[in-house]
């Protein structure tokens, strides 16, 4: 069976990777993020995605690149502060981590 994705509900216009706008004050059921960019970055906008209360679940990866230093595993004990998140790194994925939330 085929499916259709609908991406009524973002404005792209209004902001590229991690600035993704939503466009209406519609409830996403699951959010997917892919987004090449600093774990700090990505914390950030994934609080506001959370902090919207648009969004049931996410799925998202942890791009990790280079040596891993105190600063990322300070960033990396921020989501895991996040209540309701879950971080693993999957097998398939060598420099990166798969955090897994539900509101």
């Amino acid at each position: 069976s085929a499916f259709a994705l609908d991406f009524k509900h973002l404005d792209l216009s209004q902001g590229v990777g991690a600035n993704l706008v939503f466009a209406r004050d519609q409830e996403i059921d699951l959010l997917v993020c892919d987004i090449a960019c600093y774990p700090d970055k990505l914390l950030a906008q994934l609080l506001k995605w959370i902090e919207s209360g648009k969004i049931k679940k996410i799925i998202s990866t942890i791009k990790l690149q280079g040596q891993i230093d105190q600063k990322v595993l300070e960033d990396l004990n921020n989501f895991k502060q996040i209540p309701n998140i879950k971080i693993k790194q999957l097998w398939q994925n060598k420099h990166e981590l798969t955090l897994f939330w539900r509101g």
